[in-house]
């Protein structure tokens, strides 16, 4: 009979930055790990009668690292590199130090188990995550592609690599998860309380060749503190009594506010003209809350230009805004477009001056369903807004 068991205590310390907006996520966690081994081989019946436990003490330093970078506003791509100690990212080594064994009996002397030098391999997983809803994520993971026992690329053994899941977020702080992990279904959930986050997980890891050939479940209890570092304490300041839109706007007197048209958004496909308008109409309604503008009202710019018998659909080039303009006797004109490229809604915004015919402003926005639409217009006026001086 061949006895083994592990036991491991880890105290780890986290670091994350983000980048490029907040797009991409960089992570890295340096471990101390404590670990109690027990490895008994070739035991007979009779020696297991009375069997008492040598417990051998290792320890060693590791590091996990690990980045995300958000595709969508929906889809995330990560992958973690696990006991990427240096040098050579090879593993985490663990050093035993010699014990002694106590004797079985009075008739036999005390053994030495030597010291020694383990090692736990890297191990790279990759994966991607889905936000069905608001509440629901969706996620798919390939764990250690690279191990030996279990190449990825190589008919079953690619079902135990393989874990997916979904995680509900029941309450704002409790979230419940339930997956499959190498073929095993799991479960877990995990509490949020103000400076620290408890979790609990069950689970089956396959220790055989193939997925289902041989489970060892497992539990997990984490207790994690956070702290946010937020930098120099800011000094206490006067905050002045905040004002409504209608206070600002009366600030400004209508002679210093700059008159402004909007035309008629060109449709791309496959948008139509109908369903252009509607973003054309926000452009105008987001410049006059702002307060710094005179926009001329859509009826009665028609109205003046089919009196000048001028054609407003289709006015998307810089010298027909400018003709446009100056039959509106405005300063500046907006025009713009809105589409559809790679399952993204493209909107493009011109702010064309009337008396030198140049673009003074141009800015795009894309947003990955039709309802984050009416947020991002108002973002891209107040952008333009903010570029006046």
């Amino acid at each position: 009979v061949d006895i083994q068991g592990r036991a491991d205590v880890v105290a780890p310390v986290a670091f994350g930055m983000k980048f490029m907006d907040n797009r991409l996520a960089v992570g890295a966690m340096p471990k101390l790990l404590k670990r109690v081994r027990v490895d008994e081989k070739r035991m007979t019946f009779l020696e297991m009668e009375d069997f008492d436990v040598q417990e051998q003490l290792g320890s060693g330093v590791g590091l996990d690292m690990g980045v995300i970078y958000k595709l969508t506003d929906k889809m995330n791509v990560g992958a973690a590199w696990k006991d990427a100690t240096f040098p050579l990212l090879s593993g985490t080594e663990i050093t035993y130090g010699a014990e002694w064994k106590e004797a079985k009996s009075t008739s036999t002397a005390p053994t030495l188990l030597p010291g020694y030098t383990a090692k736990i391999p890297s191990q790279l997983n990759v994966g991607m995550s889905y936000k069905l809803t608001k509440r629901l994520l969706l996620s798919f993971d390939i764990y250690d592609i690279w191990h030996s026992k279990n190449k990825v690329l190589w008919g079953s053994t690619l079902w135990p690599k393989i874990h997916a899941g979904c995680e509900l977020d029941l309450f704002n702080f409790l979230r419940g998860r339930v997956g499959i992990n190498q073929g095993y279904p799991t479960f877990g959930f995990d509490v949020n309380f103000w400076l620290f986050n408890i979790e609990y997980a069950r689970w089956a890891d396959e220790c055989g060749f193939y997925a289902g050939d041989l489970a060892e479940w497992q539990h997990k209890v984490a207790v994690t503190m956070r702290y946010s570092w937020g930098g120099k304490k800011a000094e206490p300041k006067v905050v002045a009594e905040e004002k409504s839109a209608e206070e600002v706007k009366a600030e400004i007197p209508d002679s210093e506010k700059i008159n402004i048209a909007v035309t008629d958004f060109e449709a791309r496909a496959p948008l139509s003209e109908s369903e252009t308008a509607f973003i054309s109409d926000f452009v105008r309604g987001d410049l006059v809350k702002n307060g710094r503008f005179n926009v001329v009202e859509k009826n009665n710019m028609d109205k003046i230009l089919s009196e000048q018998g001028f054609q407003n659909s289709g006015c998307s080039s810089a010298d027909c805004a400018v003709a446009m303009g100056k039959i509106l006797n405005v300063k500046n004109i907006i025009v713009g477009s809105c589409g559809k490229l790679l399952n993204k809604y493209v909107i493009t915004l011109n702010a064309v001056d009337v008396e030198s015919g140049k673009i003074v402003y141009s800015d795009n926005i894309s947003v990955d369903d039709s309802e984050a639409i009416r947020g991002a217009v108002t973002g891209l006026v107040s952008k333009y807004a903010e570029s006046i001086k």
